[in-house]
């Protein structure tokens, strides 16, 4: 198992751009906006909260008694770094979705909740160039198929994609992506995190447990209608790994280091493994036990993000 410390991204290019009609025009402080009105500053959106709202910082009067505006969330280009996995940038129907991001002192990347056919990925170092160059397929490979699959089963696409180990490191570099979309398919991605990764353990068959904590209500009323009303989700992951007992002390201060921060982690001993141990989100809470010469085990239990 690998968790990736994330570092802080900007959005450096992108193919799709913000826009008046998504995003809302871009706030001024002379401008008096009504209520209802969205604009967009500093790469989020608000909506204005009263009348004649004139001369309020969104990013400063968006919260607290007297909030003048109501935050809506990252602008379209930047929704793949706002630490949301929900959230999409998406891209024109049919058309390539394509975006820069820095990649500095960084040796993985994650690329999450997707949507498209492949995706290409090239990092480059400031002094070195392309350092890595790498074509993948997000549909699930055909020779995987039976002819009657083939014919009549739903195509399979992998929503994630992770690479870790990229050597050598960029001290200032980029990860440029590509996405291309499958017929008549909008490409999207929620989440892009780059970081560095490091090694906590060997995940233990038998102890990886999947979950999610569903946010979805259901009413019954006194007549016995059933209503849904459904809402976001966030993954749950329990692991038992097996530490090295020469690694135990510096384990110990990575899971203390990654209190309260959002990190990718990779619950399978490969990258390409079960997509089901991926996840983006913080740890709750861990147990190192010593078990006997050489025998240190770890208990993890992680939350994912919205």
């Amino acid at each position: 198992m690998k968790v990736v410390i994330p570092n802080t991204l900007t959005v450096q290019a992108c193919s799709v751009t913000e826009s008046d009609a998504a995003d809302g025009a871009v706030w001024s402080a002379s401008t008096a906006y009504a209520q209802g009105q969205k604009v967009r500053h500093q790469h989020y959106s608000y909506e204005s909260l009263a009348d004649n709202n004139k001369g309020n910082n969104p990013a400063e009067s968006c919260s607290g008694i007297g909030a003048r505006w109501k935050p809506l969330g990252a602008t379209l280009p930047w929704r793949m770094i706002d630490d949301k996995v929900e959230t999409q940038t998406v891209g024109a129907a049919g058309q390539p979705l394509t975006f820069t991001v820095p990649f500095n002192r960084a040796t993985a990347f994650g690329l999450l909740n997707l949507a498209g056919a492949q995706a290409e990925v090239v990092i480059t170092d400031s002094a070195e160039g392309v350092v890595f160059e790498q074509s993948y397929n997000l549909i699930r490979d055909i020779g995987d198929f039976s002819l009657w699959e083939y014919n009549y089963s739903y195509i399979e696409q992998d929503s994630s994609l992770v690479v870790s180990g990229i050597i050598p490191m960029p001290i200032t570099g980029t990860l440029s992506v590509t996405l291309t979309p499958g017929a008549a398919e909008a490409p999207a991605v929620g989440a892009v995190v780059a970081g560095r990764e490091h090694y906590v353990g060997a995940t233990l068959w038998g102890g990886a447990e999947v979950g999610e904590l569903d946010y979805s209500r259901k009413d019954t009323d006194e007549f016995g209608t059933t209503t849904f009303i459904r809402r976001s989700y966030a993954s749950e992951l329990s692991l038992e790994l097996y530490v090295h007992p020469d690694r135990e002390a510096a384990v110990h201060k990575l899971m203390r280091d990654v209190r309260a921060l959002p990190c990718l982690w990779l619950g399978d001993n490969q990258d390409n493994g079960a997509q089901s141990l991926l996840l983006y989100g913080w740890k709750e809470d861990f147990r190192m036990s010593f078990e006997g010469p050489g025998n240190c085990a770890l208990s993890l239990d992680l939350q994912g993000l919205i």
